[in-house]
């Protein structure tokens, strides 16, 4: 599936050659099926060339990074590129909770379940870790870690950018 793209804000900048300059936001979100160099973008919609364009991760995104590939520009379908880092995908903790039982600064006392605060088990209670959701992760073990390209067909759908761009209308 293919990226959908939802126009924040589209602001057009009259010319004297008439054609206009355009600048707009966009919240694109990621198809199911990621192809390797990226997914394109079709602004033809909103302009017919692109001048240029940067690519903003959002909440929805983390951990990933992203690149534009400007080779289609002048046809106003560029390519979004995502970078992920296997060293944050491979460095993830499990977070226990013994007797499952916390304190907050106060040091009251905060019982804790599974997936939520609530009631107290009295038993020693593990979240575990998966890509992208809950447990711990250390961010200063993995600041070394390279990025790559996302793998051919990852299903991204879950993944979104806010984009700037700006063009001839």
């Amino acid at each position: 599936m293919a990226v959908t793209i939802a126009k924040e804000q589209l602001h057009k900048i009259p010319t004297a050659g008439g054609s206009g300059l355009i600048l707009g936001v966009y919240l694109v979100t990621f198809g199911n099926v990621y192809p390797t160099g990226g997914e394109e973008v079709d602004l033809s919609g909103y302009m017919k060339q692109v001048l240029d364009m940067k690519v903003q991760a959002t909440e929805d995104s983390p951990g990933y990074v992203f690149d534009v590939d400007d080779s289609n520009f002048a046809t106003a379908k560029p390519k979004i590129e995502a970078y992920w880092s296997a060293a944050v995908a491979a460095h993830l903790h499990n977070l226990l909770f013994k007797n499952a039982d916390v304190a907050d600064a106060a040091n009251n006392r905060v019982n804790v379940d599974t997936d939520k605060i609530g009631a107290n088990t009295g038993a020693d209670i593990t979240v575990a870790s998966t890509q992208g959701t809950r447990g711990v992760q250390n961010a200063g073990a993995i600041a070394a870690g390279a990025l790559a390209e996302v793998t051919n067909g990852t299903d991204l759908s879950a993944v979104k950018a806010r984009c700037v761009a700006w063009g001839i209308g």
